[in-house]
């Protein structure tokens, strides 16, 4: 057996660009690694950030990008106990090294692996090693990673649908039930409804808010955000009205939980404004 195998995948050469599908390197699994055939992965905005030229902390190109994804488990190395080959899988974007202190204290979503310089690398082009986004690399058609970073899910899940709960379905979905603990009954605001903005309003749904509003300056984004369960959909670039006086009189006088999806210290201090008091 050839101790690597060929994949395409789309590599990132720089910050600013360029994206290209090509053949490398990927070595097969260690220990604690697992061999995944990818079947879908999401588009993220951190990954177009990362060829885009719009983000500079991450530290290592050229780099396989994607860290959303889901696929079948086709090789797991030796101390691997928790999937097996044949299992239908996610790949979660946050690696975690189980050591550090922050993994220690339970925070491993600020494992200090992320972001570092000194992690493995199985992808490679020649003599020149490859980076994995997240250590992931969901953009290639197969992926090692290691079994603390590889969820197993159902079979019968849907894999082109399931492809993006390992980053937008996690953030969307925890900030929901797991950090806010929005509660039955409640009011919620949705600013943005992008990846992360629907699963926040699935997340709300889920956990019985009385009442959604959601908003995006892309109207088309009205039926995406009333299909997850929005009661109200607002276009703040056509509303012709200060957005969180319209907020608070759609809640009676402001939302009991505001999440902002996007990014914008504009949104955020919006979000803020539009809760009530406590």
């Amino acid at each position: 057996m050839a101790d690597y195998l060929q994949v395409r995948a789309a590599v990132a050469e720089s910050r600013s660009g360029p994206l290209r599908v090509q053949l490398i390197g990927l070595d097969r699994p260690r220990n604690d690694e697992v061999l995944i055939k990818m079947v879908a992965a999401g588009l993220c905005h951190s990954d177009l950030a990362r060829f885009d030229g719009s983000r500079t902390d991450w530290p290592d190109y050229p780099m396989v990008l994607g860290h959303e994804g889901s696929g079948i488990v086709l090789e797991c190395g030796s101390d691997v106990r928790s999937v097996k080959a044949g299992d239908h899988v996610i790949p979660v974007a946050i690696p975690e090294c189980g050591v550090c202190p922050a993994c220690r204290s339970g925070l491993t979503n600020i494992c200090d692996m992320f972001n570092s310089s000194d992690v493995r690398r199985p992808f490679r082009r020649g003599a020149q090693d490859v980076r994995a986004f997240c250590e992931v690399g969901a953009f290639a058609d197969h992926i090692v990673t290691r079994e603390i970073q590889v969820t197993k899910i159902r079979p019968d899940a849907p894999l082109d649908l399931v492809c993006c709960l390992g980053c937008a379905g996690m953030t969307g979905l925890g900030a929901v039930l797991f950090t806010a603990k929005v509660r039955a009954g409640a009011t919620v605001v949705v600013f943005g409804v992008g990846g992360i903005g629907v699963n926040v309003i699935h997340g709300a749904r889920i956990a019985g808010a009385r009442l959604i509003v959601a908003l995006d300056t892309n109207p088309a984004k009205q039926a995406v955000a009333e299909k997850a369960g929005a009661h109200h959909f607002i276009d703040p670039a056509a509303a012709n009205r200060d957005i969180v006086g319209l907020i608070r009189e759609l809640t009676a006088g402001g939302a009991d939980y505001a999440f902002e999806c996007v990014g914008q210290p504009t949104l955020l201090r919006q979000a803020v404004e539009s809760t009530r008091r406590g």
